[in-house]
């Protein structure tokens, strides 16, 4: 478990990060806009990897 504390701490940070600048917003916005409703399913996987 200490071994991967880093990577989990650093994980949290820049979730945190992106969740206070609007960036995660803005990308759900986007891909909901492009995609439509219909393509629900897509626009989560996209937006997820565009977020990662």
């Amino acid at each position: 478990m200490a071994q991967f504390f880093p990577l989990f701490l650093l994980g949290a940070l820049f979730g945190t990060l992106m969740d206070g600048s609007g960036s995660v917003d803005a990308i759900a916005d986007r891909m909901t806009r492009r995609l439509g409703p219909g393509r629900a399913v897509l626009a989560v996987v996209l937006a997820g990897a565009l977020a990662t």
